[in-house]
């Protein structure tokens, strides 16, 4: 992580570096407070402090943030490709998927726009197998 933070001109401190390393081990997005729980643990650090480094991170193209629709922000370490997720609004499982749904819509985006599309993400929320069945219990 110190390389890939002096490569792009960042002052490497053990912050930025657990930041860096929990979300790439995580694999998921995660908010900036769950984040603060993780590293928090690890190291003496306050919430302003995660938050200021993530500006600075997501700046630098180093993570990536997402605004939800209910107005919550995830960050995710950037792989420099693109995620898609099934994600349950209940018990927040996390599923990846294999293959790609949306290549030609890019495509045909980067065709009509001009645009040189590098990346993109795709999340779709529901109820799980297990939430929707304890859902249909009740």
């Amino acid at each position: 992580m110190e390389k890939l933070l002096q490569d792009n001109n960042l002052k490497i401190t053990k912050i930025r570096i657990a930041i860096l390393e929990e979300l790439l081990k995580l694999n998921v997005s995660i908010t900036a407070e769950e984040l603060f729980e993780i590293i928090s643990k690890l190291q003496n650090v306050n919430l302003s402090t995660i938050y200021r480094n993530l500006k600075i991170l997501v700046e630098n193209n180093l993570i990536l943030k997402v605004t939800e629709i209910n107005g919550e922000t995830y960050y995710r370490y950037n792989k420099q490709e693109h995620i898609h997720h099934l994600i349950c609004t209940n018990c927040h499982e996390v599923l990846p998927l294999e293959d790609c749904p949306i290549h030609d819509l890019e495509h045909k985006l980067e065709l009509k726009t001009g645009y040189n599309i590098v990346s993109h993400s795709l999340e779709f929320r529901g109820l799980c197998p297990k939430c929707k069945e304890k859902t249909r219990l009740k």
